[in-house]
């Protein structure tokens, strides 16, 4: 359990499911008196009102510490970590363990975890959530931007609704569905957990009939694309190119792939 200060959150371990029950500030173990109670209602306050405000909203922006300071982003939005560069003035949300920003989180986490601040942040979107968008969450250490993968195909695969995430303007993630896409030159497709896929239209090596792809295996590497292209999964998928653009159409898909 995280140490929070007035209310908790609930992290199994196991499963390593968050279980969000209020929004508030995570701190350093310390004596209430050291505590300012005042500050720390209207802080929980703030939180809590602005995920309140977008609990409906479809689309969300999560900004990574490899994010282009320069850039400027519309609510709803969440900082995470290092991201907190590109935050102006009090827009959205920050979170994090501090390990890659010098400047104090709204929401910080402990850095003796075993989840990532990714992890943790896509956990704080309601269910409506189903176009996510990260920026500045590809490149640097390996580990992590693996492990990014692997943090959006877990959260991909929740519900039955479809949804998908946008990594920059190099991947996006797909849950299990049917899928429409326009592709233009190469691209790839990638799984973190096997997945039965079926493609077909406008690409030079379809799969079809449908065809497990294995985690990770090269099945899907360098294909080409000329239009539109239609994708069947039975699990999160991802693809990859230079400049892909974000799916045209998306729903749930009752056969068997």
């Amino acid at each position: 359990m995280l140490l929070v200060y007035g209310h908790h959150y609930k992290v199994s371990h196991g499963a390593k499911k968050l279980t969000l029950q209020t929004f508030t500030k995570v701190l350093p173990k310390q004596n209430d008196s050291e505590m300012s109670s005042h500050t720390q209602t209207e802080d929980s306050k703030r939180h809590s009102e602005y995920f309140q405000k977008f609990q409906e909203q479809s689309r969300f922006t999560l900004v990574g510490p490899l994010v282009s300071s320069n850039k400027v982003f519309d609510d709803p939005v969440i900082f995470v970590d290092g991201g907190s560069i590109a935050r102006e003035g009090l827009k959205g949300v920050t979170v994090g363990d501090g390990d890659s920003s010098h400047i104090a989180m709204d929401i910080t986490l402990n850095p003796e975890k075993d989840f990532s601040d990714l992890s943790f942040a896509l956990g704080l979107l309601p269910k409506t959530a189903i176009e996510v968008v990260l920026e500045g969450f590809l490149g640097g250490r390996r580990d992590h931007e693996l492990f990014n993968f692997g943090e959006v195909s877990q959260f991909l695969g929740k519900g039955n609704i479809p949804k998908f995430v946008r990594f920059d303007s190099e991947v996006v993630a797909v849950s299990a569905g049917h899928w429409l896409f326009e592709l233009h030159g190469l691209f790839s497709l990638m799984a973190v957990e096997t997945a039965k896929v079926e493609m077909k239209g406008n690409c030079k090596y379809a799969i079809t009939p449908a065809q497990n792809v294995l985690p990770l295996s090269s099945f899907g590497l360098s294909n080409i694309g000329s239009g539109t292209i239609s994708i069947y999964t039975n699990n999160p998928i991802f693809l990859l190119s230079e400049n892909i653009s974000e799916p045209t159409s998306g729903k749930t898909d009752d056969r068997s792939v």
